[in-house]
């Protein structure tokens, strides 16, 4: 779905299964029912961070960039919860990265 160190030209939304998240070629997670895939491409317009690969069937949603956000700029109430469903996404996944590469514990 997503190729590390290219555009993302489309916002995904994961509506059923899960992919697999790669980085440098090791996998660092996964994404499953809910989750937001190229977030933060979308959101800060550079390159992919991270390989997302379907490996079982899975359904999602997709939305293609530029279209989406005039429909945001159009609709601020449904930006703002797009936002902070946006940041609570992105505090989940960094917790289960943080978790998966042994940095989950407190000090």
């Amino acid at each position: 779905l997503i190729k590390q160190g290219e555009l993302v030209p489309e916002l995904i939304v994961m509506t059923r299964g899960a992919v697999q998240v790669e980085k440098d070629g090791r996998i660092i997670g996964a994404c499953g029912e809910g989750d937001f895939l190229g977030e933060m491409s979308f959101l800060s317009g550079e390159p992919a961070t991270a390989t997302v690969m379907v490996t079982n069937p899975a359904h999602y949603m997709s939305f293609e960039r530029s279209r989406f956000r005039v429909f945001l700029d159009r609709n601020p109430d449904i930006r703002h919860t797009v936002e902070a469903s946006f940041n609570r996404n992105l505090m989940a996944k960094l917790v289960r990265t943080s978790h998966a590469v042994g940095g989950g514990g407190k000090q």
